[in-house]
């Protein structure tokens, strides 16, 4: 019996905060403790990632470009080293296409060489905040069916069953030269960006 659950994640927008949740409650259902912890806080010292204090390590994010933030590999960077920890993967895209299933690929393999069982490895679709917006007849569709598959995915991870996301290994090639190409240029587009500290003043109202 699965007793605790750790679910580490990183939510730029917002939905794979909701699916964190959305899990959290499913594993809560079956009896289990779960604890959800932001990434950005555990890299932050905020909080503390400690594996034996879990039975199951359960790590969240969005794709960006066919594969996973920056922040998710330096978070798995600096793990402590464990013995065949079960760990599952759940991300989130606003789309289905099957180039996806590369999205947390070579974040799993740095994992299990540092002694992670990954065994469990889905995606959750969302919403899509990239480029364009589905109705929200549609939107609201989608997070109906999310929560119906995160309470499936629930089932399956405290069952122990696997389920891992395969690709075509030529997809996968280009996959990770354009999620590479897109990790360089958002760094070199960020060198140009800037914050200045200064308060903004709404104009006051003129009376009729």
């Amino acid at each position: 019996m699965t007793e605790s659950i750790g679910l580490f994640y990183f939510s730029g927008t917002g939905n794979t905060q909701v699916v964190a949740e959305l899990l959290a409650k499913a594993f809560e259902q079956h009896g289990a403790q779960v604890e959800i912890v932001r990434i950005e806080h555990v890299l932050q010292g905020r909080a503390r990632f400690e594996p034996e204090a879990y039975d199951l390590v359960g790590i969240g994010h969005p794709i960006h470009c066919f594969d996973a933030p920056r922040i998710v590999y330096d978070f798995v960077d600096i793990l402590p080293r464990a013995e065949k920890k079960r760990t599952f993967i759940f991300k989130t895209a606003g789309d289905f296409i099957s180039v996806n299933n590369a999205g947390s690929k070579t974040a799993i393999k740095q994992l299990e060489c540092k002694g992670y069982d990954v065994f469990y490895d889905r995606i959750i679709c969302m919403p899509t905040n990239w480029t364009m917006k589905y109705s929200d007849e549609f939107s609201k569709q989608l997070c109906y069916v999310a929560t119906a598959k995160t309470e499936h995915m629930a089932g399956e991870v405290l069952a122990g069953q696997e389920r891992k996301l395969r690709i075509n290994a030529l997809l996968r090639w280009i996959t990770k030269l354009t999620s590479r190409g897109e990790d360089l240029g958002a760094r070199f587009f960020g060198m140009f960006l800037s914050i200045e500290n200064k308060a903004i003043c709404w104009p006051k109202t003129r009376p009729l």
